[in-house]
């Protein structure tokens, strides 16, 4: 490739100018003229619209992003708040935080393109070279690279990278209260159910080791007494705590979450995310509750 071969053509109400270059080049130009922009939105206290065109047809990345009718993207309010607990603007650790997500939340391996899909989803910046910030992640330890998937490299965040991101995260005084509920609504849900329980289902309850047969039965007892059939991963953790005296941490039991589907289904409900039990999990706690009775 020549060193000149980006074009950038600019289309004021009163100026129109072309500019011919390297990626740097219009890189910083375009910086130079958002930063301009910015200022004379913030003194006009109004929008500026801008148009974008680019004359190919768009990659198969941005395709995935937006649909034919360019649908407005929504903004992951709970990945959103999630990001904003890290407490920090330092990439890598971003990178990290949001890594650790994507594996609590619904794979065991992450991509860099999966990466940035979660920028967009968090409604964030993304890093301007998400390699770099995930290569210093992999030469802390914090992740590893474990081969190829599709085609893409894949990596795993190790045990360190987890526990980092338990230290870095801040609680969110916002989100939970002092005993970590989200809302009065999950303490008076936790107390109902711990009142119905007869000491045969604590027997009941308490003959499972596994932390994921433990989740399971859980689910289905809240659904049996009639508590909730659909369940926050930060409920079930205090559940376990009130149930199992349970001394770990929440990441754990989100990972217990993840590790019972497809016995269970993730699904969003008023935009957080939510587990439910599925027939198949449903079944099984059955049986269990059968055999413990006979």
């Amino acid at each position: 490739m020549e060193k000149n071969d980006w074009f950038l053509s600019m289309y004021y109400s009163d100026l129109k100018y072309e500019i011919k270059g390297n990626e740097k080049k219009i890189i910083e130009h375009l910086y130079l003229v958002m930063d301009q922009l910015k200022e004379a939105k913030d003194q006009e206290n109004r929008s500026i619209n801008l148009d974008f065109k680019v004359n190919r047809k768009a990659s198969e990345g941005i395709q995935e992003i937006f649909s034919n009718k360019f649908e407005k993207i929504e903004i992951d309010t709970e990945l959103r708040t999630y990001v904003e607990t890290l407490g920090t603007r330092i990439e890598w650790i971003y990178c990290l935080g949001i890594a650790c997500y994507i594996v609590n939340q619904e794979e065991n391996f992450l991509t860099a393109k999966k990466l940035r899909e979660t920028y967009i989803k968090a409604g964030i910046k993304q890093p301007q070279n998400i390699h770099l910030s995930i290569n210093q992640c992999v030469r802390k330890g914090f992740m590893k690279e474990i081969g190829k998937v599709k085609g893409l490299k894949a990596y795993i965040v190790t045990n360190d990278g987890m526990d980092f991101i338990d230290r870095q995260v801040k609680i969110d005084h916002k989100a939970v209260d002092d005993n970590g509920f989200e809302d009065p609504e999950q303490k008076e849900q936790l107390e109902n159910f711990y009142n119905q329980l007869s000491n045969k289902d604590h027997l009941f309850l308490k003959q499972f080791e596994v932390m994921e047969e433990r989740i399971l039965i859980m689910m289905f007892m809240l659904k049996l007494k009639n508590v909730a059939t659909a369940i926050r991963p930060n409920f079930m953790y205090l559940l376990m705590v009130k149930i199992y005296g349970y001394d770990g941490l929440p990441r754990s039991v989100h990972l217990g979450l993840s590790r019972t589907r497809p016995l269970t289904k993730k699904i969003k409900w008023y935009n957080k995310i939510h587990y439910q039990i599925e027939k198949e999990g449903i079944d099984w706690a059955e049986d269990q509750l059968n055999a413990f009775k006979s």
